[in-house]
């Protein structure tokens, strides 16, 4: 990159730059005045109360990830809570929100005229008539030796035996499945057309009829269980399914709209004026 048109992208950059350092320092000094001052205490709260609004899908993500770095949530929080800079953050964060989002509502008229102002954001496609849908429950082979195969066999057979004493294959998949979809959507691959799964599974899934389960199903990856789900049809989200996810949007909405008068009023307190430009 020349070296020239880094210095003019400094040079574009630094009034924001400096006026996002002066907006951290004032609402640092308001939050500290306010009672909400930086902590290891307060950054995991923080950090706990942001998982707590995710979706089970959301968080089982969060844990996958973490996962791959050798890493749980509660050792990321313990980890990250002590840094200054989320500290900082947490102090920030719960004076914003005790001094603005917290006095910002949503009624309920306004989430059902979004909603009726905005059917087509609602509908939901059906799956493609020539398509299959199904969930399944993968006890995996740790290695390609005889002994990993038999283990894998045995422990899919033990799966098989609750699923027939009447434990339900959400439960099973999500507690026994090696398959990501087990953890995050409870074994259900979703729809899918022929040749896009491995031959004997397609081949077992073609010979199951909607809500019936297949029996072992060997291939490359290991013993599944199946079960063949129905073609979800074309449909319409509910209000009542989708108020909570309206009123969110509408108070960002809200928050995004009153956030510069907010801070300019903090700006005033303090007598700042920016001549930078």
């Amino acid at each position: 990159m020349p070296p020239r048109l880094t210095q003019d992208m400094l040079k574009q950059m630094a009034p924001r730059l400096v006026k996002t350092f002066i907006e951290r320092k004032v609402l640092m000094e308001e939050a500290a005045k306010a009672g909400f001052k930086p902590s290891k205490a307060l950054a995991e709260k923080n950090f706990r109360d942001n998982l707590s609004k995710l979706s089970k899908q959301q968080l089982e993500m969060v844990k996958s990830q973490l996962a791959r770095s050798g890493m749980t949530i509660d050792k990321f929080i313990e980890t990250n809570s002590a840094k200054k800079q989320v500290q900082d953050n947490a102090a920030i964060d719960a004076f914003v929100n005790d001094r603005l989002i917290s006095k910002i509502t949503v009624t309920d008229k306004e989430v059902t005229d979004y909603y009726n102002n905005n059917k087509a954001k609602f509908k939901v496609a059906g799956d493609p008539k020539d398509a299959m849908r199904a969930s399944h429950i993968l006890i995996a082979f740790k290695d390609k030796t005889p002994a990993s195969e038999k283990a894998a066999k045995a422990k899919a057979e033990e799966v098989m035996a609750k699923l027939k004493k009447g434990e339900s294959f959400e439960k099973l998949a999500r507690e026994y499945s090696a398959c990501p979809s087990g953890k995050t959507a409870d074994g259900s691959l979703g729809a899918f057309k022929a040749g896009q799964m491995v031959k004997p599974f397609e081949d077992a899934v073609k010979k199951l009829k909607p809500g019936e389960t297949s029996g072992l199903v060997k291939t490359k990856f290991g013993y599944h269980i199946i079960r063949r789900d129905a073609l979800k049809k074309a449909s319409m989200k509910t209000l009542k399914e989708e108020a909570p996810m309206i009123k969110q949007l509408l108070k960002q909405q809200k928050v995004a709209k009153q956030a510069t008068p907010f801070i300019k009023a903090i700006e005033k307190k303090h007598n700042i004026k920016y001549f930078v430009k």
